[in-house]
């Protein structure tokens, strides 16, 4: 796959695209700290796409709560 990439931070909706393909969870930490839940890195249309949802699956971090 050429470098063409895709970066989603979003809701919880692109979980369940079914054009979505090699679905894989990837544990991250960064220098603030682990984000919200893994990032899903799969592909469509010919690009790697890595999404992650901003509240969490299954939506257990408040608006309030998230670390921006």
């Amino acid at each position: 796959m050429a470098n063409n990439k895709l970066a989603i931070i979003g809701g919880s909706g692109l979980y369940d695209v079914e054009e979505f393909t090699n679905r894989d969870f990837l544990n991250l930490d960064t220098p603030w700290g682990k984000p919200s839940d893994q990032i899903l890195k799969t592909a469509y249309n010919k690009k790697e796409v890595f999404f992650l949802p901003r509240h969490g699956r299954g939506h257990f971090i408040s608006p309030s709560k998230i670390n921006f």
